[in-house]
């Protein structure tokens, strides 16, 4: 399985590193410009679980080239949820 950017690996760290064991988010594969995420734990269910999946992309340095959009997310069970995002890579500022 290839490995996520960095940017991705470091944005996971920080939410688990934050938010466990709340909720955990997991890289599970990725495809063409689509990104895979398992969100496992108990999770504040008064929340949006929305929420939990864009503080996600709200993890990633602002100085990263890469941003994602929800695209979709599946119930594994009551604690367990497959999140796909959209992986965008955006020229730096300087690249005209």
């Amino acid at each position: 399985m290839p490995t996520p950017p960095d940017a991705i690996t470091r944005a996971i760290a920080n939410f688990n590193r934050l938010r466990s064991p709340e909720a955990f988010a997991e890289f599970i594969g990725f495809d063409n410009n689509e990104i895979y995420i398992r969100f496992t734990g108990s999770f504040c269910r008064t929340c949006g679980m929305l929420d939990y999946f864009e503080d996600l992309i709200f993890e990633l340095d602002d100085r990263s080239p890469i941003s994602l959009a929800v695209v979709d997310f599946e119930a594994e069970d009551d604690v367990t949820f497959q999140v796909r995002y959209r992986l965008t890579y955006q020229k730096p500022s300087c690249a005209r």
